[in-house]
C-alpha cells in the first residue's frame, strides 16, 4: 500500500486538516519526509484519513505459479533461504510472491478444511511471478 499512495488528506486530533504527499504523476519524491507513510501505519492514532490518492497499477499480462515440494531431512532454515536466493537470482523483479509452509501446517489444513496437498513432502514453496 505504501508504494501506491500518492497523497492523503488527514484531519488531526486538534481538527487541523493536512494534505501530505504529492497528488501529481510524480512517483518518486525525495524532497522531505513521507508523512503519508506515518498516517497509513498509525491506524488513526495520528489522524483520520479523509481522502486518499492512490496509484492503481494495471493488471499484469502474465501471472505464473510454481509449487515446489521439498523432501529430505534438511532443516527448513537451511532449505528456504537457499531456494529463495536461487529464485531471486533467476527471476529477479518479476517475483511477486514467495510463500512457504511445512508438513505440520499442511496437516492442519487437511484436517480442518478438508483441503491441502496429499504428499509426504517436508515443505512446500509457492512462487508467483508477474510480467
Amino acid at each position: 500500500l505504501h508504494a501506491n499512495v500518492a497523497s492523503l488528506e488527514v484531519v488531526t486530533g486538534t481538527g487541523t486538516v493536512m494534505s501530505v504527499g504529492s497528488a501529481g504523476r510524480l512517483r518518486k519524491d525525495n524532497t522531505g519526509l513521507h508523512l503519508q507513510h506515518l498516517f497509513i501505519g498509525s491506524e488513526g492514532s495520528l489522524g483520520v484519513i479523509t481522502r486518499a490518492d492512490i496509484f492503481c497499477p494495471r493488471r499484469p499480462r502474465a501471472v505464473n505459479l510454481a509449487l515446489l515440494q521439498v523432501t529430505g531431512k534438511r532443516k527448513f532454515a537451511e532449505v528456504v533461504p537457499e531456494i529463495y536466493e536461487a529464485v531471486q537470482n533467476e527471476l529477479g523483479e518479476i517475483v511477486s510472491a514467495f510463500e512457504f509452509w511445512d508438513a505440520e501446517s499442511n496437516a492442519l489444513v487437511r484436517k480442518h478444511l478438508s483441503r491441502g496437498i496429499a504428499s509426504e513432502a517436508s515443505y512446500w514453496l509457492l512462487v508467483e511471478t508477474h510480467g
